[in-house]
């Protein structure tokens, strides 16, 4: 099988391709690239690059590490398995066809994979071409204090945190902290829970959820994060004021923060797929991962709700705004 290889590099994760006059992985040898004239986009980790955009001598130099990269025979790539943390690179040709390379690390040694599966060793050039952010970690407990406050004063007001409570906190955010009037808010909330309840759904559907070992997990981290002395001293007086702690509160929001997480699970697929060359939905080609996602969103998940449990999305809302007019919990 060809694949046809001419690429560039600058961040990542996995690619897709087909197409273009690629080159021969049948025998384990130096990959061929092809001339480099006809390449008119790139596209590394989530950047993409016109090529009239991208240095030329710089692409000349990838194309020959990428030629200089050291088969490896069957018996040799036992043991090597590509990482989650890999490297992508995309190229599109002129005729749309696009190519890809993955990168990754295995014991301090860089190797590439060919969409063919086949591997080379010797590639710690990508480090020329793409910086890898390591250790990283996102902080999940981060929430602005008057805001935890405000959720802290309603969940006190609500035997379970369901979807009356999350409409009026959401309500409330929008005319103290965004400054809206309250028919503004109460607007803007009902169109961001059916949006939100909408991809939950759609997550469902395509089996993507938050088993309840993740969720434990979850709750854990957020638990670690708050047993740091900086992060303690700042949050830890608001649960004491609250008359709760952050484990009952934690443990008040589970089911809030499983929908929560399942959302971003869902992004995150989406997110891997357009880093790997996947950027158009429908005909539209998405220039950034954000525009994909909110493509994907209006044109694949909203569509793909059945009218009966749209129906039961909207009856929800309904009844949450009328509880909201009729009960006004402030």
């Amino acid at each position: 099988m060809k694949f046809k290889y001419c690429l560039y590099i600058i961040e990542a994760t996995f690619l897709l391709c087909t197409g273009c006059g690629k080159i021969e992985d049948v025998s384990v040898e130096n990959v061929q690239l092809p001339a480099p004239d006809t390449i008119s986009e790139l596209q590394l980790n989530l950047t993409k690059i016109s090529v009239d955009d991208y240095p030329g001598g710089k692409l000349v130099d990838l194309v020959e590490d990428i030629e200089s990269a050291e088969p490896m025979d069957s018996k040799d790539v036992e043991n090597i398995q590509r990482s989650e943390d890999y490297l992508t690179i995309v190229l599109r040709y002129e005729d749309d066809s696009q190519d890809t390379f993955y990168f990754f690390q295995n014991e301090e040694e860089w190797y590439m994979e060919t969409e063919a599966g086949t591997f080379y060793r010797n590639a710690e050039f990508i480090q020329e071409y793409i910086t890898k952010i390591e250790g990283t970690l996102e902080t999940e407990f981060a929430p602005e204090p008057e805001v935890l406050r405000l959720c802290l004063d309603l969940e006190n007001k609500y035997d379970t945190l369901d979807t009356q409570y999350v409409f009026t906190l959401g309500v409330q955010i929008d005319m103290q902290f965004h400054g809206m009037a309250e028919e503004e808010a109460i607007a803007s909330t009902k169109s961001s829970l059916m949006e939100k309840y909408q991809i939950y759904q759609y997550a469902l559907q395509c089996g993507i959820d938050i088993s309840d070992e993740e969720l434990d997990q979850i709750l854990k981290q957020y638990q670690e994060e708050f047993a740091d002395d900086a992060v303690r001293s700042e949050y830890e007086t608001i649960y004491e004021e609250a008359g709760t702690t952050l484990q009952e509160s934690l443990e008040k929001n589970r089911e809030l923060i499983r929908i929560e997480k399942t959302i971003k699970k869902l992004y995150q697929k989406l997110q891997n797929d357009f880093r790997d060359g996947k950027t158009k939905v429908g005909n539209k080609d998405c220039k950034d991962v954000n525009e994909y996602y909110l493509t994907y969103v209006e044109e694949i998940v909203k569509k793909s709700i059945g009218e009966t449990e749209q129906k039961k999305i909207e009856k929800s809302l309904e009844d949450v705004e009328t509880y909201y007019r009729d009960s006004k919990i402030e």
